[in-house]
């Protein structure tokens, strides 16, 4: 239990720091994701597909087992993944559609362009320097801000199209990404567009 909250602790600060949130009064800035984190902290694995929903399942049967408040043994089940609330906070000030919505659509994007098989890659990379650690954070920041842009852009162009239409237009594609570019969508800081892709192979 104490080994996840340190993750998504050093995981949110480092998110804190890296947007322009840092630039706000600590005030300001928790206004803005305060709405997010209120209405959807306790209901991320409602969101939550494949094997992102499987992994917090065999958590909350963990904690069920060893005797964990029912409760908390569920908060405990998707804390890290209640990390991407800070991204659809962001999401939600570039589009005008429900906190839910949105929601919705970003764990789509993550189950569809395979984002978790990305991170536990970069979980199992070295990290015995100083460098090894920050080319790990590197890479997740890279993953979760190709998500955010790749939400954002569906959704703008497709705007008010209910969430069955966009899961659709994933499964729909030719060859499982054709129908949108998204996957091949670069993070902000990819030094070379044309050759960007996703790995979208099961969970090691």
């Amino acid at each position: 239990m104490v080994q996840p909250l340190r993750r998504i602790i050093d995981r949110a600060t480092r998110w804190y720091v890296t947007h322009d949130h840092r630039d706000q009064p600590v005030g300001e800035a928790l206004a803005r994701v305060a709405p997010t984190v209120d209405l959807l902290r306790t209901r991320t694995s409602d969101f939550l597909r494949g094997s992102d929903l499987d992994r917090a399942k065999g958590r909350l049967a963990h904690w069920n087992d060893v005797g964990m408040p029912s409760e908390l043994g569920r908060r405990a089940s998707d804390l890290l993944e209640s990390f991407g609330l800070l991204d659809i906070s962001l999401v939600s000030e570039q589009v005008d559609e429900p906190l839910t919505t949105i929601a919705d659509m970003y764990h789509t994007v993550i189950h569809w362009v395979g984002v978790g098989t990305l991170l536990l890659r970069v979980t199992d990379l070295p990290r015995q320097s100083r460098w090894e650690a920050l080319a790990r954070a590197a890479l997740r920041d890279d993953a979760y801000s190709a998500v955010v842009d790749i939400a954002i852009s569906v959704m703008q162009t497709t705007r008010g199209a209910p969430p069955l239409l966009w899961n659709a237009l994933w499964s729909g594609s030719a060859d499982g990404r054709s129908s949108w570019g998204g996957s091949r969508t670069p993070s902000r800081r990819s030094p070379d567009p044309g050759r960007w892709t996703w790995p979208r192979s099961p969970w090691p």
